[in-house]
């Protein structure tokens, strides 16, 4: 990356380049360019200028890397599954709120059960016998039960959601 950094040495020439790159990987090695060719920043802008644009740079560049870095700790975080069984969508549903939602709607059960399904990629058939069991103090426990509901926990815990 061959650049003329002795153009780049107000905050706002800064600014600008980096606006004009796409990813954060891209701003970084900018950055680190900038400061590694820094020295003709200062012969050409004056010793004031130079520590402005400096402070600008290393607040960025660690403002950048943070970001990387807790992308890179999420993405470790979570772990890819083999997908959640029928039940453990249905109770993952239930407990974002989302089948209580969709009772504004005023959907009968067969037409909720066919809205869910597609969104879940599940048959209508069984995702209203779900919805039935869910709403049925005896059967709660289909997908109700300690296991489903650690998994959508420790899911919850990943994504910094309580």
């Amino acid at each position: 990356m061959a650049m003329n950094f002795w153009e780049d040495g107000d905050i706002e020439s800064i600014r600008l380049h980096l606006e004009r790159l796409s990813s954060r990987k891209e701003k970084i090695l900018y950055l680190e360019e900038w400061l590694h060719y820094s020295g003709q920043v200062e012969a050409e802008f004056g010793p004031h200028a130079y520590q402005k644009s400096l402070s600008f740079v290393q607040n960025e560049l660690q403002y950048l890397n943070k970001l990387m870095e807790l992308e890179e700790g999420a993405k470790k975080n979570i772990k890819p599954n083999k997908g959640f069984t029928h039940a453990q969508q249905m109770l993952l549903l239930e407990r974002t709120g989302i089948i209580k939602f969709l009772n504004k709607y005023n959907l009968t059960a067969e037409n909720k059960a066919i809205l869910i399904s597609k969104m879940i990629g599940r048959d209508p058939q069984n995702t209203r016998d779900f919805l039935g069991t869910m709403n049925d103090p005896k059967h709660r426990d289909t997908c109700n039960t300690p296991e489903n509901n650690q998994l959508i926990d420790q899911l919850f815990s990943d994504l910094g959601i309580s």
